[in-house]
């Protein structure tokens, strides 16, 4: 039931940004897809297909749009929990790795299971499954299996910097880079404070002949 109210509300949410994204020019939506990249509002515009010589100029404009900030909002969220995903399956490969049961290759007479018949949990750190029969039609299996031992010595050094990682986490590039661009995001649109209006208001394209911004405003998009 819980999957379903999950699936709901990601498919709720999915809406709520294709239709935000609808309000957009093509250079604008481009800018959204283009700004995860690598956080750099100037960068972004000149991927987008804006010109050059205005592309800081143009960044800071349309972070300062608030239907545009949304948008980006929503796909580094995204960005983020696909990362934070991609670390959790790499924790818990290491973890089926370092206390899987040998005994589960085995049925109760003591002969190798057939591969179909392996539990999916062992299925999944098998490097290598061979089956081989002897002139007389003796079957025999060799499986060879990730090194037990290494596993846990990894896991261990996981644990053992566990507390230092979450709390020295802020230090982390890519987590770093995510959260100060977040910011600008949110300070540049007021997203928190506007966003009923921001999702009802329309906004048009950059003019590349707009008044120059402040220089260090530029340089910090």
């Amino acid at each position: 039931m819980n999957n379903l109210i999950t699936g709901s509300k990601q498919a709720d949410a999915e809406q709520e940004q294709s239709n935000r994204l609808a309000k957009l020019s093509p250079k604008q939506r481009a800018f959204v897809n283009e700004y995860p990249v690598d956080y750099s509002a100037t960068y972004a515009a000149q991927r987008a297909g804006y010109s050059k010589e205005y592309s800081g100029k143009s960044g800071y404009v349309n972070l300062k749009n608030p239907i545009i900030a949304l948008c980006i909002r929503f796909e580094l969220d995204k960005q983020e929990e696909r990362n934070n995903l991609s670390a959790d399956k790499v924790l818990k490969g290491i973890m089926s790795i370092a206390f899987h049961d040998i005994g589960e290759l085995f049925d109760a007479t003591g002969k190798a299971k057939n591969i179909n018949d392996i539990p999916e949990h062992i299925r999944l750190i098998i490097q290598e499954y061979k089956v081989s029969y002897d002139r007389d039609g003796n079957r025999s299996v060799s499986v060879k299996i990730p090194d037990k031992l290494k596993a846990l010595e990894m896991l261990g050094r996981h644990l053992t910097i566990f507390k230092e990682v979450v709390e020295h986490r802020a230090d982390d590039k890519l987590l770093q880079l995510m959260r100060q661009a977040r910011k600008r995001v949110e300070s540049h649109g007021y997203i928190i404070r506007n966003k009923e209006k921001a999702e009802n208001a329309e906004y048009s394209e950059v003019e590349e002949n707009s008044p120059e911004i402040p220089a260090n405003t530029a340089d910090n998009t």
